[in-house]
């Protein structure tokens, strides 16, 4: 699949398969992807297909050797509890993501079939969860492809998970880093209706934060409208924007005094 190849670390995307071959495919992309640029690699498909998984990731040679050096690993999700614990997953993945940095590689690339968790949640606490995960992605070390069955989600359920990823496979790509003290969030790249849910997660969990975007290349009309209303907010941080920005979102109602031009 020639869109894995344009991932690259700290994006979080999503993609769609219909079949447990179609997931091991990407998986297989996925992982020749990150081997190329030095990652580990973990691979969660469902409980019913993890032998199939398996036999298919080790039956790729460009794979096979780092499989049996543990640079790729398989396994499958086993949540505690009886419902979706979004911190402690999130820790997980913080901790596995740390781990594997310490142990020389260059961050940790995830893909993992979504429907371990509809037993446990609906489909808009998973999308909340994904669009609120964006701290994980901050510095860069943890890539993530979630896949989605489509048998196991709806048109609708599926557009709005996708539009919670700032990373679409074949389109707009979103970035961003936190800086504490003073609090600061860059954001650059491109939004749009692909990563809207993302960009309003992120724009909204930093309400505090100086946010930067004047190195955005795009942002679509709602985006726009989004930050307009953020500045009419009281006790919000400045929004920093070049002078083309600024113009526009004050079109948008933007107050001027929540303004910061660079």
């Amino acid at each position: 699949m020639t869109e894995m190849f344009s991932l690259i670390p700290g994006d979080h995307a999503a993609i769609r398969f219909a079949t447990a071959r179609e997931f091991a495919d990407n998986a297989v992309d996925f992982a020749r992807r990150g081997l190329t640029l030095g990652g580990q690699i973990l691979i969660f498909p469902a409980v019913a297909d993890l032998g199939g998984a398996q036999e298919r990731i080790t039956g790729d040679r460009a794979l096979r050797e780092a499989v049996s050096r543990g640079h790729v690993r398989t396994s499958v999700m086993a949540p505690a509890g009886g419902s979706l614990d979004t911190a402690r997953l999130r820790e997980q993945y913080r901790q596995a993501t740390a781990s594997a940095v310490e142990a020389g590689y260059t961050g940790l690339w995830v893909t993992a079939d979504t429907t371990w968790v509809r037993p446990l949640a609906d489909a808009e606490a998973l999308i909340h969860f994904e669009a609120g995960s964006h701290a994980l992605f901050s510095t860069g070390r943890l890539t993530a492809l979630c896949q989605y069955d489509t048998g196991c989600f709806d048109e609708r359920d599926l557009r709005r998970a996708f539009q919670a990823h700032p990373t679409c496979v074949a389109g707009c790509r979103l970035r961003f880093h936190h800086y504490p003290g003073p609090a600061l969030l860059v954001v650059v790249g491109d939004t749009d209706l692909s990563n809207s849910v993302a960009f309003a997660h992120l724009i909204g969990d930093h309400d505090r934060s100086t946010i930067d975007i004047s190195g955005m290349g795009f942002v679509d009309g709602a985006g726009l409208s989004l930050l307009a209303r953020r500045t009419r907010r009281t006790g919000t941080a400045p929004l920093r924007c070049t002078t083309d920005q600024a113009q526009l979102l004050r079109l948008l109602g933007a107050d001027p005094a929540g303004l910061e031009l660079t």
